[in-house]
């Protein structure tokens, strides 16, 4: 076999197992910091006193109240919330981390969002919650949200769990639109019915976000082992021509 056609097998080859998958988030680890994604915070009512860290890749869980380390690699992405004992009132933190992403244009066989989460509360009960949950958005319309901790009746606390979800009917219900993935960690009080003697606290952390999409029509770039075969071939073959010309 000459080089030239070693080569195209060795790239046909490669696409061919390569060929079909991709993960549209980008910097799903946070290994290089905030890139590719945007902190927000939303506050609702009466938050004096209160201390609100919102989202940001750490290397440990610090902030306004204790949490867990990362999962993979050095860092993940934290926020943590607490509010102090406070009576007949009502407050509310929102933070989240946000990035948006292509759909491809040709039919999906399979969306799947993974991930994995973290939370510790406290001081929980009848007139205080937390919730953890992943979302999507279109715009300002809410497509689909996936509970990890919802208004808790005790303190208390999940360790690092991996999580998936099956999106792939909401993807291919917008083929070539742009969706928005959320990170959301909620802490909120609401005292007007009734005494709150102790305080409210939420630290909450995601790593490993990804969300690999496969069809029949979607390549995937090449990694750069395979990509530096491929090369190496194709100046093979330069270097060759080079010579036969001299």
């Amino acid at each position: 076999m000459t080089l030239s056609k070693l080569t195209l097998a060795l790239a046909g080859a490669f696409m061919t197992v390569h060929a079909g998958t991709i993960n549209v988030i980008s910097n799903g680890t946070f290994e290089t910091g905030a890139g590719g994604w945007t902190a927000a915070t939303t506050t609702f009512a009466n938050v004096t006193g209160a201390c609100n860290s919102g989202f940001s890749p750490q290397t440990t869980a610090s902030g306004c109240a204790p949490g867990t380390n990362p999962i993979f690699g050095s860092l993940g992405a934290y926020s943590s919330t607490q509010f102090p004992a406070i009576s007949a009132d009502l407050g509310q933190f929102t933070n989240e981390f946000y990035q948006s992403f292509p759909i491809p244009s040709s039919p999906i066989s399979s969306a799947i969002l993974t991930w994995a989460d973290t939370a510790t509360w406290s001081g929980t009960g009848t007139f205080r919650g937390v919730n953890v949950f992943v979302g999507f958005l279109q715009g300002s319309s809410q497509l689909a949200n996936t509970f990890s901790v919802v208004n808790p009746n005790a303190s208390g606390s999940t360790p690092w769990t991996n999580r998936s979800l099956d999106v792939t009917a909401l993807l291919n219900a917008r083929l070539g639109q742009t969706l928005t993935l959320r990170l959301v960690s909620a802490a909120f009080y609401d005292t007007r019915f009734g005494s709150n003697s102790s305080a409210t606290a939420l630290n909450t952390g995601f790593d490993n976000v990804a969300l690999h999409i496969t069809g029949p029509n979607i390549q995937d770039v090449p990694e750069p082992g395979g990509l530096a075969l491929i090369l190496t071939g194709f100046v093979g073959m330069a270097l060759i021509k080079g010579k036969k010309r001299r």
